[in-house]
């Protein structure tokens, strides 16, 4: 299971669609259809069905080894264990989608966590990993996740019945699984834009969290002439959103230690809301890097999350510390 490159401007979509034309020799005048659809904050998975069973079910791991989670998938209401139209499915096939916790579920189970003074998840994404690898099925059943496929690779259909990637969401759905939506097909770089800018203040409100959009060359035999780097296929880009920015201000710093001695400095600020989850601490990572910020307590940060899921200082706001203040000394014992 490969990653997918990255954009974050439209510049850089249209220079991946520029390279999928060239390496796929299509003239000016041949239309490239690509599908758009949200980039789920989840944990992406493979399911392997066959005479319509789900047979297995992986993490994707490092891309080439993952870990099986079979009876965990098989708690997830919104994933088929059993398919019923068996004429038109084929004998063996795979679903890869994205296991994903809404964030209703992501705040109750954060609430009874709480009450049971358990450590609480950071994020719905957080919560849907770790409720995911459970030991015990049970436990997977009562965190109430979901499944989203985003593409089927039918191995055994014949390639006639299914040429593009829209189709194969659209079989996905008549076979009872929950494929990714709203979703569009896109003949041109407006079309692609215009679907990122309502995505873009759509998804605040959507029940799931997703951090982008992905583009997808929709033709099968386009994707396969493409094929794909050591990492990433040609045929897909994910345009990621720029993050939530917000100001607070450094109450102190505080220090964790490994049992090598190394000290990471976290700075505790004052709670601040970005992409709906209340940041209280945040990771230096070093003492290097709390110098090149040159972070001091009293200061004023802008903080977003990297990846919108891990709170990051991006920068000092120098024009409102006190003149006075010295940087933190770095602790000698």
């Amino acid at each position: 299971m490969l990653s997918l490159q990255k954009a974050y401007q439209i510049s850089e979509i249209e220079a991946w669609i520029q390279s999928v034309r060239e390496l796929g020799k299509l003239s000016a005048s041949t239309p490239l259809v690509l599908v758009v659809e949200p980039k789920w904050d989840g944990l992406a998975v493979a399911c392997h069905y066959r005479h319509g069973h789900l047979v297995a079910g992986a993490i994707r791991g490092d891309g080439q080894q993952g870990q099986l989670v079979t009876a965990n998938l098989g708690t997830i209401q919104s994933l088929p264990v059993e398919l019923t139209k068996q004429n038109s499915i084929p004998q063996l096939f795979e679903v890869r989608g994205e296991v994903v916790m809404s964030r209703a579920q992501f705040d109750a189970l954060n609430e009874t966590l709480e009450k049971q003074h358990k450590p609480l998840f950071s994020t719905p994404r957080n919560a849907a990993t770790g409720s995911l690898r459970q030991k015990n099925p049970q436990v997977t059943a009562d965190r109430k996740l979901d499944f989203i496929a985003y593409s089927g690779l039918l191995s055994e259909a014949p390639r006639e019945d299914f040429s593009s990637h829209w189709q194969i969401l659209e079989q996905l759905a008549q076979w009872g699984f929950q494929v990714s939506a709203p979703r569009v097909r896109c003949e041109n770089i407006d079309c692609v834009k215009a679907f990122i800018d309502k995505w873009s203040s759509e998804r605040k409100t959507f029940p799931i969290e997703t951090d982008g959009v992905v583009i997808k060359v929709d033709s099968l035999a386009l994707q396969h002439q493409l094929g794909a780097t050591a990492k990433t296929p040609r045929w897909a880009i994910a345009y990621k959103y720029t993050p939530q920015q917000a100001e607070t201000v450094v109450e102190t710093i505080d220090y964790s230690r490994s049992s090598s001695g190394r000290l990471t400095p976290i700075a505790v600020v004052s709670p601040v809301m970005i992409n709906g989850t209340t940041i209280r601490r945040v990771n230096l990572h070093s003492l290097e890097e709390m110098a090149r910020l040159d972070v001091r307590v009293g200061d004023t940060v802008v903080i977003h999350k990297a990846g919108e899921i891990i709170p990051q200082i991006v920068d000092v706001v120098k024009t409102k510390r006190h003149p006075r203040k010295r940087p933190e000394p770095i602790p000698k014992q």
